[in-house]
């Protein structure tokens, strides 16, 4: 019997595997994954807050902490910190037109008009640091829960501290699977997780295949870090669900040279396709370097924070030249979308360059944070937690290219996906799903 694998599309669309030939079988899946649409198309239809909010509290401030890596050379710090505050600065100021949850009106009614302030703090990229920054945070600064903006081992110790505290955490930055495997209580998760991001690259493979090329083989090349790890076995899961062949997985030591050894055993192994995981621009760029100065152009798809970076094409050069990456935030959706253009429009005109996926990360991670502190109507941490499980958002009142925001019992949004993009004259465009698509996929060594 085929087995359907059911992957939340942008914007309502739905990607569908089956793992075998079987035409009956096949057509039950693709009827099966419409009702799981319709199903959460209707859920997500709901108030944005989840319902009426409680009684207005006598509150005139309700402070937040956001902990990111926010010196060095790195970007995505401080864009998460420029998102995180542009979302409280829509809370604070009265600003309908931008059709967002709290956009009108001026603070939280919910809290009877209190003012939505974040404090951030530093964590440089430490997990030791960042526990000492959010201790600090809660103690000292009186923030009354916390948006995490930093790597998946950064964040997994963070959240193991706040767990014990009961001090909500909120994470619109990384997708690792097992931080929702922890079976914590206070930790939820915007963004989509590893499995997510990972069937978007299939999806694409899929459709490549269904034009007759011959995408079964695939190498995997990624950094030895836990981040890497579990993008990995995301990769590697759903290869063996839906019938791809992985003919070779290397790692490389982030940080380190050029993994030139790693390259090699790839083009050895003579895949059609090559899939790589690193976290770190220089990582993602060295890796697509190594195995593009090898032989003729491969297929490359990037997964990870490393690909989403503004300096990574940079960094690339001309290997990077049609290569695919998995994304959560497009910046070429966010055009089309009256709500993200809005949003993205005021990211330009406050701090002078575009929005990223670090800072639409951050910012969704704040509002959606806000908008359960509001329905909470106190500061109350297990009012906060309630409204957190009930908050629904519809894609149309977030920035994202997703169906909305609503968490399962494990913290993560179920309604959460990827975009797949590719690079082309240093412009990464929307490539697939098709129906959202801006350009046609150049495959390296094949047509579009």
């Amino acid at each position: 019997m085929a087995t359907p694998v059911v992957d939340r599309g942008p914007f309502g669309k739905d990607y569908v595997f089956v793992t075998a030939d079987d035409p009956p079988n096949g057509a039950a899946a693709v009827l099966r994954a419409v009702a799981v649409a319709a199903t959460a198309a209707l859920l997500s239809g709901c108030m944005a807050a989840g319902g009426a909010p409680a009684p207005a509290a006598s509150v005139d401030e309700v402070k937040v902490g956001l902990l990111a890596p926010l010196a060095g050379t790195a970007s995505a710090g401080r864009d998460a910190e420029r998102g995180a505050q542009l979302a409280a600065q829509l809370v604070n100021e009265d600003v309908p037109s931008v059709g967002l949850p709290l956009a009108a009106g001026r603070g939280l009614p919910g809290l009877g008009g209190a003012k939505l302030t974040v404090q951030s703090a530093d964590t440089g990229g430490d997990a030791d640091k960042a526990m000492a920054q959010a201790t600090k945070l809660i103690g000292d600064n009186g923030v009354r829960a916390l948006v995490a903006a930093d790597t998946a081992t950064v964040t997994a110790a963070v959240i193991r501290r706040t767990e014990r505290q009961r001090m909500l955490a909120v994470d619109g930055t990384t997708s690792a699977g097992f931080l929702t495997e922890l079976g914590l209580d206070w930790y939820f998760r915007a963004a989509p997780t590893d499995k997510e991001l990972a069937a978007a690259a299939f999806a694409l493979l899929r459709a490549q295949s269904l034009k007759g090329m011959a995408v079964r083989r695939l190498a995997i090349v990624a950094a030895s870090d836990q981040q890497a790890a579990t993008g990995t076995r995301a990769l590697r899961e759903l290869a063996d669900g839906v019938g791809y062949q992985v003919v070779v997985s290397v790692e490389f030591v982030p940080g380190g040279k050029e993994p030139t050894a790693q390259a090699k055993q790839v083009r050895a192994a003579t895949p059609d396709a090559v899939l790589v995981v690193a976290d770190a621009p220089e990582d993602a760029a060295a890796a697509v370097r190594a195995v593009q100065a090898k032989g003729a152009p491969l297929p490359i798809i990037g997964l990870g924070r490393g690909f989403s970076d503004a300096g990574f094409a940079a960094a690339a050069g001309t290997a990077g030249n049609r290569l695919f990456r998995v994304t959560a935030w497009s910046a070429e959706l966010a055009v089309r979308q009256p709500v993200a253009r809005s949003v993205a429009d005021l990211y330009q005109q406050r701090y002078g360059s575009p929005m990223t996926e670090a800072a639409a990360g951050a910012f969704t991670a704040t509002l959606t944070l806000a908008a359960a502190l509001d329905r909470a109507g106190g500061t109350d941490a297990d009012k906060i937690r309630t409204a957190m499980l009930g908050t629904r958002l519809p894609g149309s009142r977030t920035i994202m290219p997703w169906d909305g925001v609503q968490f399962g019992p494990d913290g993560q949004n179920a309604l959460a996906a990827g975009t797949v993009e590719q690079l082309a004259e240093d412009k990464f465009r929307v490539v697939f799903p098709r129906e959202l698509s801006a350009a046609q996929v150049e495959w390296p060594g094949g047509t579009s």
